[in-house]
């Protein structure tokens, strides 16, 4: 196992900026805090604390958390250490999610933000360690890059700071699945060592339903292996145990160990608090069939995967260059785990779960991104540099002014960045520092672990060429693309979506060309649909279509020029043939 003292600065700066953030309650938050009150006085519901949360179930009479218990039964023990230790929980709801300047409201948050810590920040910790870990065993000197990426440059940053079981969940998954893809590897495997990665995927799935989807994964990644009949006995052993909670929280909550935590959600409280039930009514709880609009949605909108966080896209990429390297196991089963979860989450009836600064439902997919994106770090450090530094300025905005959003559009972010708008701070709290000066912590931790992760830069101007050549084809695609997701709101259409994956598939095309040194193809390719940057423009789904069509047939150009050419000839020689026809 190899740490390298830059990965751990990495770690650490990530980890101090992490805790410096006090997020305002929302419903999410606030729901798993019911339920870990509740667990550590030892109530089966939440009926006494009902009041202070928003995502709740009514069964029976009694009100729930219709949230997966694993977070709560965590740190439910976590909670009475601190009673023990004379800390006061408060239990006052916000009556709106900024409002932290309440006294009584910014209680709540100090409480909720001291949960935090330990079941949000200190998984992503352990996560950024295990992912930097495997980093390096895949690809050498890839352990800094990759720790920066999964915990600055992707969703786990804003979810470190938020009472989610995200953050929770992907460590579980991912430290599961890696200790039997390294177990499964070895000469003389150790079941015991099978054993306990099952535990880990079983209990991943008590914090987090859909994380049997990496379960089911990892299951048929070992029944590739030699030996596999031993290996799955040893796996399904260990799952089995690592489930087992779950059956039995619902018996003892719910008098049923096969009843559903988000069985009789409240969809509209109204004035009993349970006017209407089934907020996951329809299909399999709230599943049904995938949409194709709302995969789009889920990548290219203002809150898609591939906008907030665009080296992402590049971690998909590693993944392939992955398997091209010999390791086409575990490649393929990182790949399978993002397709798994991107069609889930297009099929859920909510893709991006409410207020989230993101498709948060596929933040267990981003440590084997992490995983691609240091892998393709050796061979495409220009490409992945700026889209790297795009993801950190992009998170570290939204992080720093509340990330849940309901909207589809990061300008919120920046707006509520250059008034001021930032969410509390330790330095608040404690009043050391206040205001700007005390999210500056924030944001000079990020920048240094920024640079101390991607290093020395090698300076030319091949390279600096490259490098603004991709930003560029992403700042388009993030500008460009969500507006037109807003039409198709208007419109119910699908039209809006196919021009921005359009604006997409060019940009990539404009990206590769930059990559094999053709700068100047690349920014021709750009150019026209560049124009729809112009205010009255963005938005007009013909206008985008016309000025895309222009840049896919720039694109296109060197392609077509052998085909071009043929026809030159057979026009040619047609002519001569004509003429000789015509003198005979």
């Amino acid at each position: 196992m190899v740490i390298r003292r830059r990965t751990l600065i990495v770690v650490v700066l990530v980890a101090v900026a992490g805790a410096w953030l006090i997020q305002p309650p929302g419903a999410n938050q606030s729901a798993h805090y019911v339920s870990i009150q509740s667990l550590a006085s030892g109530h089966r519901n939440v009926d006494r604390l009902s009041h202070d949360a928003i995502d709740l179930a009514w069964t029976d009479g009694h009100y729930h958390a219709a949230k997966s218990p694993g977070l709560d039964l965590l740190l439910a023990p976590v909670t009475v250490a601190f009673r023990h230790a004379g800390v006061t929980f408060n239990n006052t709801p916000p009556s709106t999610w900024l409002e932290t300047a309440t006294p009584p409201v910014a209680a709540t948050a100090h409480d909720i933000w001291l949960l935090t810590l330990f079941g949000a920040l200190l998984p992503a910790i352990i996560l950024m360690l295990l992912v930097s870990v495997e980093a390096e065993r895949l690809r050498p000197g890839t352990g800094p890059i990759a720790a920066l990426t999964i915990g600055a440059g992707s969703l786990m940053l804003p979810f470190s700071t938020e009472l989610f079981s995200h953050a929770l969940s992907a460590t579980l998954g991912f430290a599961g699945f890696t200790l039997l893809a390294r177990t499964g590897r070895d000469a003389s495997p150790r079941y015991r060592r099978m054993a306990v990665a099952g535990l880990l995927l079983g209990f991943a799935v008590v914090t987090e339903y859909p994380l049997a989807l990496l379960a089911l994964v990892s299951f048929v990644f070992v029944a590739t292996e030699t030996n596999r009949l031993r290996k799955l006995l040893a796996l399904s052993v260990g799952s089995v145990v690592g489930v087992l909670p779950l059956p039995i929280y619902a018996w003892w909550a719910y008098g049923n160990p096969l009843h559903s935590t988000y069985a009789g959600a409240v969809l509209e409280a109204g004035k009993s608090g349970h006017d209407v039930l089934g907020a996951n009514g329809n299909g399999f709880f709230g599943i049904t069939t995938p949409d194709f609009h709302a995969l789009l949605e889920l990548l290219l909108s203002g809150r898609g995967l591939f906008v907030v966080t665009p080296v992402a896209a590049v971690g998909i990429v590693g993944l392939v260059e992955l398997a091209r390297r010999g390791q086409r196991a575990y490649a393929f089963a990182g790949l399978a785990t993002f397709a798994a979860f991107l069609a889930y989450d297009c099929a859920y009836w909510t893709p991006f779960g409410g207020a989230a600064p993101g498709p948060r439902f596929l933040v267990p997919v981003l440590p084997f991104l992490a995983i691609g994106v240091a892998v393709a770090w050796g061979s495409m450090r220009r490409i992945v540099a700026p889209l790297l530094i795009a993801s950190v300025v992009t998170l570290t905005v939204e992080t720093s002014t509340s990330p849940l959003l309901v909207v589809t559009t990061t300008s919120v972010w920046w707006y509520r960045f250059r008034h001021g708008a930032f969410v509390a701070t330790l330095g608040d709290a404690t009043g050391t520092w206040q205001g700007r000066t005390s999210i500056a912590v924030f944001i000079a931790a990020i920048a240094v672990a920024l640079v101390v992760g991607i290093g020395r830069p090698s300076v030319s101007a091949k390279g600096a060429a490259t490098t603004m050549t991709t930003f560029v084809a992403w700042f388009c695609v993030s500008e460009l693309a969500p507006p037109l997701f807003y039409i198709d709101l208007g419109t119910h259409r699908q039209t809006g979506a196919l021009v921005a994956t359009a604006i997409a598939v060019v940009a990539a095309v404009a990206i590769r060309s930059a990559w094999r040194g053709q700068c100047l193809h690349a920014l021709a390719t750009l150019t026209p649909m560049s124009v729809a940057l112009l205010p009255t423009l963005r938005g007009a789904i013909g206008i985008n279509a016309v000025l895309v069509t222009l840049s896919a047939v720039v694109a296109a150009a060197p392609w077509l020029r052998p085909y071009l050419a043929r026809a030159r000839v057979a026009q040619g020689s047609v002519g001569d043939l004509w003429k000789r026809s015509s003198h005979a």
